[in-house]
């Protein structure tokens, strides 16, 4: 007989670990899904790291996250009253950790296909392991709008990305042909966020690795920089639920 966990989550950042961890403590069967080989969400995967100090003071596993990041060398790159600024290799590594001690049981590497809801609810996959299925007493999607009902193929659904990013060397508030958001000076280098408006949903894929690579050819012919750390998908600014029943 096919398992049934009590819950699938989708989307193993730092929320999604959260959820992850409180219900395997309560005795639930759990089951973490992501679609990258690493933890972490927006903050890893996007290099959306800059957080406010508030997101760090609401619930208990961040205060940990939080206090187990800046143990570790260069955990904290930036902060302020206002902002902190985290290694997404910090995040990523304790999260990775938070993984193991409570022994989460979580699959990486996999793109959620469809959704069929009911009293077991079916989330169809695509992996190394092929085409599969797992069953779910209930859902939550953690995904960071990568969930599959709201990848939309209509051009009228659209967004506003933000590309995130770590550069060698200083670049100037204001950049020729870009939308600065933010720029902070770190130990490892200069941050960098800049946005784009109004990209059709389907697109995004497309024009955030078009606008990456125009960036890094801007930064370097201008100023001599170079990406030091990129991401590997945009920052998408959309806002949606994040559950099924």
């Amino acid at each position: 007989m096919e398992k049934v966990y009590d819950h699938i989550i989708f989307g193993a950042g730092i929320s999604g670990i959260a959820k992850a961890a409180e219900l395997t403590q309560n005795g639930q069967s759990v089951m973490l899904l992501n679609k990258f080989g690493f933890p972490g969400g927006l903050a890893t995967e996007s290099l959306a790291c800059l957080f406010s100090r508030n997101e760090f003071s609401e619930n208990s596993f961040c205060v940990e996250l939080l206090q187990a990041v800046s143990q570790l060398r260069f955990g904290v790159l930036f902060e302020n009253s206002q902002f902190l600024l985290l290694h997404p290799e910090a995040i990523k590594r304790t999260l990775w950790k938070v993984l193991e001690e409570i022994k989460i049981n979580y699959l990486f590497h996999v793109i959620a296909l469809s959704v069929e809801t009911g009293e077991v609810n079916q989330i169809h996959l695509f992996g190394r392991q092929g085409h599969f299925t797992l069953l779910g007493k209930k859902l939550h999607d953690f995904s960071d709008m990568r969930f599959p009902d709201f990848l939309s193929e209509e051009n009228e659904v659209r967004a506003d990305l933000q590309i995130h990013c770590f550069v060698t060397g200083e670049l100037p508030i204001i950049l020729p042909g870009f939308h600065l958001l933010k720029r902070f000076e770190t130990p490892i280098g200069s941050y960098c966020s800049f946005s784009i408006k109004n990209v059709p949903l389907n697109e995004t894929d497309k024009v955030f690795n078009a606008e990456l690579d125009r960036f890094s050819r801007f930064i370097w012919k201008e100023f001599g920089a170079r990406l030091l750390m990129l991401p590997v998908q945009p920052d998408v600014i959309i806002s949606k639920g994040n559950e099924y029943e």
